[in-house]
């Protein structure tokens, strides 16, 4: 079978386009594969709450948990089947499973709330540099350090729609503080989307930085190995209302790796210091010289 179309990163919508197959069941049909040729962990986050929202009215998502299962296929159609699991006055939630064919890939479970108002406090985003004095990945690449070049190729490149800016291009790129990076975000190019179209677009933007960053932390401590990763499992939480065509900020760090699994956690804040969501990832991390992905 041939491949399905691949996305031209003309649109940033597309790699979580879903229609309708059947009674809360959807498919997609554009295939963005990761650095080892198989479906990025980003679409398959954002499929999930993708599919869950078309079967909710008047609720906005707030809570995600995924796991991934098996590698997702760039060859054929993924199909989303969504379950309703509860729906109440003020709560609901959906279980979503991708599959090819039959076979599951990505299980989820996704929970919606009615907006409302409530207690509300956040922690102070760091004072840090603004997006106009940085430098983008685009100019980075094109830039003359080496290092940062070799370093931003090794991990999945963000697509070109996406204005990211890190705070510590080094930091960014090769892994010089520890283990943490923190960069400003926008899309730059983005139609009138709705809040849970623009929930779902950060659930899978977040995949482009999670993983990354605790390799390089395991970079920072063992330079001369080569790792091969895959993602395991991820979670998001959103709170307050935003829009990606905004600046936003992200710091991430990852504190722990052991028996090859590492985590990366990350808060997203808005350009007045609220944040708006938290997510965390766990990955799976292995020493391999070999260029395919792990088997779990």
């Amino acid at each position: 079978m041939g491949l399905f179309p691949r996305w031209d990163e003309l649109d940033i919508l597309p790699p979580l386009s879903i229609e309708p197959s059947g009674e809360d069941r959807f498919v997609n049909k554009i295939a963005q594969p990761n650095t080892f040729g198989w479906m990025f962990g980003g679409q398959c986050m954002g499929l999930a709450i993708a599919g869950a929202c078309q079967t909710v009215a008047d609720q906005w998502v707030h809570a995600a948990s995924g796991f991934f299962l098996r590698r997702g296929p760039v060859d054929k159609a993924t199909t989303i089947n969504v379950s309703r699991t509860f729906d109440g006055s003020s709560f609901c939630a959906r279980d979503v499973t991708l599959a090819e064919d039959s076979r599951p890939v990505f299980r989820a479970q996704t929970s919606f709330q009615r907006p409302q108002s409530g207690v509300r406090y956040s922690d102070v985003m760091p004072t840090v540099a603004p997006p106009e004095k940085l430098q983008n990945i685009q100019q980075l690449m094109n830039g003359p350090d080496d290092r940062i070049k070799r370093g931003l190729t090794r991990r999945i490149s963000v697509p070109s729609l996406v204005d990211l800016r890190p705070l510590s291009p080094s930091a960014y790129a090769i892994g010089e503080d520890a283990g943490s990076r923190m960069a400003w975000m926008r899309i730059t190019a983005l139609p009138d989307i709705d809040q849970n179209q623009q929930r779902a677009l950060l659930a899978y933007l977040s995949d482009y930085w999670l993983a990354g960053t605790a390799a390089n932390r395991h970079d920072n401590l063992h330079s001369d190995v080569r790792l091969l990763m895959s993602s395991l499992n991820q979670s998001i939480w959103y709170f307050g209302a935003f829009d990606l065509r905004d600046w936003h900020f992200f710091k991430v760090h990852s504190p722990v790796s052991e028996m090859g699994r590492a985590i990366a956690r990350s808060d997203i804040f808005t350009r007045s210091g609220q944040i708006i969501a938290s997510t965390v990832q766990e990955v799976l991390i292995r020493k391999n010289n070999e260029e395919t992905e792990p088997d779990r």
